[in-house]
């Protein structure tokens, strides 16, 4: 009873250090990761690096996995560029697995003797040496339970009935391999099972066939534990899902036949490979595993754009995703101030366009068919987002006086755009209720006819500065009279309104005011920035002339 007491509770502290290893360190330096993440989409050279290096941290693939799907959903990285982190994050996961094969029990005295000096100096109350003690402590504790579950699983074969069911009926390689697919759904990891395997191994509880099985069962459990938690994503998340399954399916796919065939006839295969490089068992599992983890690497690395091409058929993206996605900003761009600042300006008329659908269900002459303010709200909030990010790189790449002063423009333009967005989801959210009163109704769509129609001249605005920017002034130049006599009339109509239509009615008339500010600031911003155009323009000219 002793001896499965000990490979229990080895079972227990290997769970308990890896989860409090992966948290400690994703949740102090997930900006980190985030930044890292971003450096290997712009730069494809730093992938195999940066993924490894990733997974070799967290222990999880899961993990690095839905990071990436996360940044790749928001818009935050260039997805394709991003794929093959996927995989070479798997390859770092076998740093557990070669731990495994090695006694530890030194490093693991030295990291807890650190840990409880830091604890009695007090220093995991320091800020600054709160994140390693507790990287320490749980990288230590899943040590601790590896090298507990070694020690439990060798005394196993030392039981008669242990030894005797092993040696008489060896467990079936098929119930194995199911066993094993069951295992890594659940631990979300293949490289628990990897680690765990090479323990049972060097105790002799396995022999390397099943361990071999065990292997590829958990990395196909991998899989589908990723394809079950990202099932309700849609278009680009569920196309980094894909990749991830894939990568994992797809190694098993290729070298679960040569293990099969080598185990069915005299010819060499994975295992004999493994034996050719070292003796040691644990060793030849780990170089298995990561044989394994490279295949789905490499095949993300090199055939990940066909892969893409192909999850991008499997799950499309949705209308709002597609409206949330920049159409002329491209990384190139960033080359050409000048070029990247019309290309900006096209996408900022984009989401001008975005800004009277928000009325449009709120509207007698609302068409069917149109997205749902949450959804739009959404997609319009990432394509402002795209444009922030393309003009923080502009920026940085930009040193001609002039231009900087054009891009602080477009800053200042797409602030206030993402107020405008911010203010016309809060409108719809006033007056998305049912007025019963004929009055309220009318003070409802006189707000929103009145705003309705300020929103489509400033689309039209842009196509055509210089006549319909002064009509948006005059416009929008001063409505607050207007609406403190809609203020008025609702403080005067108590006995025909009820409270929630006044109060609903009363938060709108402040929206109203505060958007129609906006669009007037809006517009000036379109002047000035029209004006140092043509200012910039001529000035070029007049160089040019001088220079002939």
């Amino acid at each position: 009873m002793d001896i499965f007491a000990m490979f229990f509770a080895g079972l227990g502290l290997f769970f308990i250090g890896l989860r409090s290893f992966a948290s400690s360190f994703k949740s102090s330096n997930s900006r980190l990761f985030h930044s890292l993440v971003k450096l290997a989409g712009k730069r494809r050279e730093l992938t195999v690096l940066i993924g490894t290096f990733a997974g070799a941290i967290t222990q999880s693939g899961v993990a690095v996995a839905f990071m990436i799907i996360s940044l790749g959903a928001a818009g935050a990285i260039n997805v394709r560029r991003a794929v093959p982190l996927i995989g070479w994050a798997n390859v770092g996961t076998t740093g557990l697995v070669l731990l495994a094969a090695f006694d530890i029990y030194l490093m693991i005295y030295l990291m807890l003797g650190i840990v409880g000096v830091g604890y009695y100096l007090k220093l995991y109350d320091n800020e600054r040496f709160r994140f390693p003690l507790g990287a320490l402590l749980g990288l230590a504790l899943l040590l601790l339970g590896l090298a507990t579950l070694k020690s439990g699983a060798s005394h196993l074969n030392e039981v008669a009935w242990v030894n005797e069911m092993l040696s008489t009926s060896p467990p079936s390689l098929v119930l194995l391999f199911a066993a094993a697919v069951l295992f890594g759904t659940i631990a979300q990891s293949s490289a628990t099972a990897a680690a765990i395997s090479v323990t049972l191994i060097l105790a002799g509880l396995f022999n390397m066939d099943q361990a071999l099985v065990v292997l590829f069962g958990a990395n196909l459990g991998s899989a589908i534990c990723v394809y079950l938690l990202g099932r309700g994503m849609t278009g680009v998340g569920m196309q980094l899902v894909l990749m991830q399954v894939w990568s994992k399916a797809l190694s098993v796919m290729v070298l679960l036949p040569v293990l099969i065939f080598e185990l069915n006839s005299d010819y060499p295969g994975l295992e004999t490979l493994a034996a050719m490089l070292t003796e040691d068992a644990g060793l030849q599992l780990t170089l298995v595993s990561l044989i394994i983890q490279l295949v789905g690497a490499l095949m993300l690395s090199y055939l990940g754009d066909s892969l893409m091409d192909i999850a991008e058929n499997v799950a499309p993206e949705g209308r709002a995703e597609t409206m949330g996605r920049p159409k002329y900003l491209f990384d190139q761009a960033l080359d050409d101030p000048e070029s990247a600042m019309d290309l900006l300006g096209r996408e900022q008329a984009r989401l001008v366009a975005y800004l009277p659908h928000y009325l449009d269900s709120l509207r007698s002459e609302a068409q069917p068919g149109g997205l749902p303010v949450p959804q739009l709200h959404s997609a319009s909030l990432s394509l402002a987002g795209h444009c922030r990010r393309f003009i923080s790189e502009l920026t940085v790449r930009t040193r001609s006086a002039p231009s900087l002063e054009r891009i602080a423009g477009m800053q200042s333009r797409n602030e206030t755009l993402v107020h405008m967005l911010e203010g016309c989801q809060q409108l719809y959210a006033s007056l998305d209720h049912p007025f019963g009163e004929p009055m309220a109704q009318r003070m409802r769509n006189s707000i929103i006819e009145g705003l309705h129609a300020l929103l489509l001249t400033l689309e039209d605005s842009l196509n055509d500065p210089e006549d319909d920017c002064e009509i948006l002034l005059l416009m929008s130049s001063d409505r607050s009279g207007l609406m403190e006599q809609f203020r008025s009339d609702l403080l005067d109509s108590e006995a025909s309104l009820s409270m929630e239509s006044r109060r609903a009615l009363f938060t709108a008339t402040t929206l109203f005011e505060r958007l129609v500010w906006q669009i007037h600031n809006f517009a000036q911003v379109l002047v000035r920035s029209d004006r140092q155009l043509v200012l910039g323009s001529g000035s070029d000219q007049a160089s040019l002339e001088s220079t002939i």
